[in-house]
């Protein structure tokens, strides 16, 4: 029970993401909130996730995905003040590169769908901030 909700809270919590932060873009809420929806969200994904999964098995490549994600949502927050791009595209492209480099590796990827959609969104959630 306690896996099943937790497989369905990480996508929920970056789509809830990408809505806060789209609406804080369009001024219609304010910056401080989406900053820290952010730092709550990123802080899930590496040190209460490790803490709630503990050490498993074959859990290498999903490390590198918490590491990664979490590394790039703090970018949004740098971005609403700085608006430097170049940072913005070296973290899509470690995303990209690794979302490959994910399926590739992983042939059986009906398994490990949520890596692939939280870099998706991830993706999609850095690409907004550089075309707002």
């Amino acid at each position: 029970m306690k896996t099943q909700y937790l497989k369905y809270t990480e996508i929920s919590s970056l789509l809830i993401l990408s809505v806060v932060f789209f609406l804080s873009i369009k001024n219609v809420l304010p910056n401080f909130v989406s900053i820290i929806l952010i730092l709550l969200i990123s802080f899930y994904f590496v040190p209460i996730k490790l803490i709630i999964y503990g050490k498993r098995g074959n859990y290498l490549l999903g490390l590198i995905s918490d590491i990664i994600v979490f590394m790039s949502l703090p970018l949004l927050i740098v971005f609403i003040y700085l608006k430097n791009t170049a940072i913005i595209d070296i973290f899509t492209t470690i995303n990209f590169l690794f979302l490959v480099f994910f399926v590739f590796k992983n042939k059986n990827t009906s398994q490990h769908w949520k890596i692939v959609l939280n870099h998706s969104i991830v993706i999609f959630l850095l690409e907004l901030i550089k075309y707002s």
